[in-house]
Order: structure tokens, then C-alpha cells, then sequence
């Protein structure tokens, strides 16, 4: 687990590593899944639902995205993964918004709730 905070910027990490163990605190055990990633590897996802299989995933070209520059990083939850209950993902939110972080499932145009930023 410290690999994928090491991937991120210093501000960024902290908070992350906070919000982990503030879920997991309350019974809501979380963990990072991505947080650094090079250009290359957003295009990948970026081309998913469009060129490639798979549902849209990301709404950020090469270039554009805070993962690019270590400024981001997506969670998911042990057990249910995706599929968690609608007030884990908002109680992470929550959690996230009192930390400084951006939440993901705050974005208008595509809600991305494993995601937050800086």
C-alpha cells in the first residue's frame, strides 16, 4: 500500500492515507486502485467505450487528466468492490470533501465516485 501513496503528490498522499483510515475506522473498509498513471496508459482508458470494449470510464483526454501528474487516485471497496452501498460511496465523498479533496461523484457532466482529486 505505501507504493501507491509514494505515487502521489505529497499533499495528496496524506490525504488519501487519511480518508483510507478514516473509512476503515468506521467500518468501511476502502482501498487505492490507481493513482499515478502515465499518458499512455489514459489514452488506454480513455479509448475504453469508444474504440475498445467496456463501458466509458473516463471523460479526460491524455493531457488533461490530475492522475497524469500524481494529483489523483480512485478507491474502491473490499468485499462489495463497485457495487457498494450507495452510502459508502457517499460517506467517502463526505470524507474526502472535509479533507480538501475533490470527489468524483460530485462531477455534473460524468459522476466517477472512486474518484478523488487535488
Amino acid at each position: 500500500m505505501r507504493d501507491a501513496f509514494s505515487d502521489l503528490e505529497p499533499e495528496v498522499a496524506w490525504r488519501a492515507e487519511y480518508l483510507l483510515d478514516i473509512l476503515r475506522y468506521y467500518g468501511v473498509p476502502a482501498r487505492i486502485t490507481d493513482t499515478r498513471r502515465s499518458s499512455v496508459d489514459q489514452f488506454r482508458l480513455y479509448l475504453r467505450g469508444r474504440v475498445t470494449q467496456g463501458p466509458i470510464v473516463t471523460r479526460a483526454r491524455p493531457g488533461s487528466s490530475l492522475h497524469e501528474v500524481g494529483r489523483a487516485f480512485d478507491i474502491t471497496f473490499l468485499g462489495p468492490g463497485y457495487h457498494a452501498p450507495e452510502r459508502w460511496w457517499q460517506f467517502a465523498g463526505a470524507v474526502g470533501r472535509y479533507l480538501g479533496l475533490r470527489w468524483g461523484g460530485d462531477f455534473r457532466s460524468f459522476r466517477d465516485r472512486p474518484h478523488f482529486e487535488r
